[in-house]
């Protein structure tokens, strides 16, 4: 059928978040955030793993439960934190 005839009758929009490329490629972020009003270390972060998701949920899940149970972001591997300052305090 004709798309002139339609009528909308409700729209949707959402908001994907992207970590920014750099010469590896999209790194995902892992690490905790520095967020006013929260305790520090008491916020963490897993973002962006986009189509790598398969490949890295697992490793990085289990990274990060690890990071969180002991207050220790130097468990995580350093790329993923590398960019996490992009959604800490300006």
């Amino acid at each position: 059928p004709p798309l002139q005839h339609w009528t909308p009758t409700k729209a949707k929009a959402g908001v994907k978040g992207v970590p920014p490329r750099g010469p590896q490629g999209a790194i995902p972020l892992a690490g905790p955030l520095n967020l006013p009003g929260i305790a520090n270390g008491t916020c963490w972060l897993l973002a962006g793993l986009g189509s790598r998701g398969l490949i890295h949920h697992a490793v990085l899940g289990e990274r990060l439960a690890a990071a969180v149970l002991g207050s220790d972001p130097t468990l995580l591997p350093p790329l993923t934190t590398d960019s996490t300052h992009l959604l800490a305090d300006p």
